[in-house]
């Protein structure tokens, strides 16, 4: 009958068959917990003399002052590791490469302040709205000083005299799209008159220009005789004097006036130029300057955009100057963008204007009449508006 129910591994007959204990409740968790924390590093504690099995008893007690230095580098703090870059790790020959160095106590301080010319620097994304920014407030400031009277206008740069800067900065970039800049011509044209001895010349053998409005003064920066050049008569090497006026003083060659206004003696100035200077709605008050500071048969130069001219040609603006006590030499309406004009100022005797000294008949009867018909007619449009609403209109730029 044993042999029957003999089973490989299971002998019923047997004194050695052991009877089955089922597990406690909680054995196997305990059993996990205890797989795990074999499975730790060195560095932790390690278990007690009760806990541990009986045959690695031996071996702990071996171990023990080999745990205790694990256990006190443990304690002390470490420096954060730092991650290598793959040049940092061993080619493929398997040579090694160094470790990166701790970092220094010193490298915990904060990072000292950048350069301003790397803070100032913007993405172009940055550039781009900047660009906008500024070329939105330039097209305010423009409108600004062609709406109102040039006093005003000095009032408004003294109380906020960065408005000049911004101004300025943006008629430059304005400038630079331009295919053809009036400053320039005049310069070309003086340089030409000076080379060919065609200059008038005072009794110090100078000649004198005023340049009101000038900007950055770039006329006198080319033309201007140095100061420490001593003059040499009325010959081809005579010094040109420019007084260059303006709002605000931008460099050394700027004088602070209002143009309506400048500190000039009269009858001193062989030319007056406004290139693209009318601004304001009291622009006519500048040619009547211009004529004071004028000597007899000095010249008056202007240029202006074509789009201030209702008539894009000007005749309505040169009557007006006509009016004021100056004669019409030339209208050059060649370029696309600008008309330049030329005055001068004739002798007194050709100018007075009272009727009873008028000649009975003749030619100079019929031209005096109609000079003063048409001051007559350009004074009743001064009682109902300002020059600036009519007779040149305002250069303003189209918001965007």
């Amino acid at each position: 009958m044993s042999g029957l129910f003999e089973v490989e591994g299971w002998n019923l007959g047997s004194k050695e068959i052991k009877t089955f204990v089922p597990p406690k409740k909680g054995a196997a968790k305990a059993k996990a917990k205890k797989a795990k924390a074999d499975k730790k590093p060195e560095e932790t504690k390690p278990a007690t003399k009760a806990e541990r099995p009986e045959k690695r008893v031996r071996e702990a007690d071996d171990e023990a002052d080999e745990a205790d230095k694990p256990a006190k580098k443990a304690a002390e703090p470490k420096p954060k590791k730092q991650k290598k870059n793959k040049t940092e790790k061993g080619d493929k020959a398997g040579k090694p490469t160094e470790s990166p160095k701790a970092a220094p106590a010193a490298a915990t301080e904060p990072a000292p302040a950048l350069p301003v010319t790397q803070l100032k620097k913007l993405t172009p994304l940055q550039e781009k709205m900047q660009a906008k920014l500024s070329g939105s407030r330039f097209r305010w400031i423009n409108e600004k000083l062609y709406t109102i009277s040039s006093a005003d206008a000095v009032d408004l740069i003294k109380q906020h005299p960065e408005m000049y800067a911004e101004y300025h900065s943006g008629f430059r970039s304005q400038v630079q799209s331009w295919p053809e800049n009036p400053v320039n011509l005049y310069i070309a044209r003086v340089q030409e008159m000076k080379r060919d001895k065609r200059l008038p010349r005072a009794q110090d053998g100078c000649t004198y220009f005023a340049d009101m409005g000038c900007g950055d003064a770039e006329f006198a920066k080319a033309i201007a005789t140095p100061a420490s050049a001593k003059p040499k008569g009325r010959g081809r090497d005579g010094r040109i004097v420019v007084r260059s006026f303006d709002l605000a003083k931008s460099n050394e060659r700027v004088e602070v006036a209002d143009v309506r206004n400048v500190p000039v003696e009269d009858e001193s100035m062989h030319y007056v130029i406004f290139c693209l200077a009318l601004m304001g709605v009291n622009f006519l008050d500048f040619v009547r300057e211009a004529k004071r500071i004028l000597r007899v048969r000095g010249e008056l130069w202007i240029s202006e955009i074509k789009s201030r001219f209702s008539d894009q040609q000007g005749q309505e603006f040169v009557d007006a100057i006509k009016s004021l006590g100056f004669v019409h030499r030339e209208t050059n309406s060649e370029n696309k963008m600008f008309i330049r004009f030329e005055f001068f100022k004739p002798p007194e005797a050709a100018i007075k204007k009272p009727e009873e000294d008028l000649p009975s008949r003749g030619r100079m009867n019929k031209q005096k009449k109609k000079f003063i018909d048409q001051e007559t007619d350009l004074e009743k449009k001064l009682r109902m508006h300002k020059e600036g609403e009519w007779l040149l209109k305002p250069c303003i730029y189209k918001r965007r």
